[in-house]
């Protein structure tokens, strides 16, 4: 999971920003290393007939839909050749991020153009919602959010002349309601913000997904893609080894 691609300003900011060389790299090392990449559909499609993921698989997704996706990121996909899902805040599209601005007004980023959103959906980048205002949904009341749900789709699929099949979870934030919500309103799966791998037994409106920030050398990057964590910390490979020398 990728938010912006681009240079990070400062240590706040490597939080959600990873730079284009860093992206480029990393996605690279995948490559080189015999991970292959797959579309969200495809692994959906696994997991609903039971099926398990190859091992060695890497959806990529990016969150918000930042004007730097189409400038920085949209070109090293389509050069490596690599699928990819953006969520889309869709009241905010050719607009900025104002629901960062609000509380950190240096964070003030523009966002995708329809234009834009177009132009990669044609060269097979796929789009999902993300509600229309970047809502926490456990900080609103049950209508808010079946509107900011139900709504975000309907947007995007009137923008983009399809359906949509894909939602995210703004900060990760959802219940029991929110999930049901995301499935009668006729998406067929929905990411969520939690690290983990995904299979057979994965609830497809609860996918697990690791959190990929602009700080994360190789090792760390490494780490968090073979144990399937956001602690991407050596201390993970230690734990991991440890356990399995007490399990021999």
């Amino acid at each position: 999971m990728y938010h912006m691609i681009s240079t990070p300003m400062d240590a706040e900011e490597a939080r959600l920003a990873c730079s284009p060389s860093l992206f480029r790299a990393q996605l690279s090392f995948l490559k080189e290393n015999n991970y292959n990449f797959f579309s969200l559909s495809e692994a959906v499609n696994w997991i609903e007939r039971k099926l398990p993921i190859p091992e060695r698989s890497i959806i990529v997704t990016l969150d918000d839909g930042y004007l730097d996706n189409y400038k920085n990121a949209f070109p090293i996909l389509s050069d490596l050749k690599v699928p990819a899902t953006i969520f889309l805040v869709s009241d905010y599209m050719g607009k900025t991020n104002e629901w960062m601005a609000r509380s950190s007004p240096n964070s003030n980023k523009t966002l995708l153009s329809w234009h834009q959103i177009h132009e990669m959906k044609k060269q097979g980048i796929s789009f999902g919602g993300h509600t229309k205002h970047h809502v926490r949904l456990t900080d609103i009341d049950e209508e808010t959010a079946f509107n900011e749900i139900t709504e975000c789709k309907q947007n995007i699929e009137d923008r983009l002349g399809e359906a949509i099949d894909f939602f995210a979870y703004p900060y990760g934030l959802f219940n029991t309601f929110h999930a049901n919500v995301v499935k009668e309103a006729g998406y067929i799966a929905a990411c969520s913000t939690n690290s983990g791998f995904n299979g057979p037994s994965t609830d497809i409106f609860k996918l697990r997904r690791l959190d990929i920030q602009g700080n994360d050398h190789k090792g760390r990057f490494k780490r968090k893609v073979e144990f399937g964590t956001n602690d991407g910390s050596i201390n993970t490979a230690i734990r991991y080894y440890a356990n399995r020398i007490l399990r021999i």
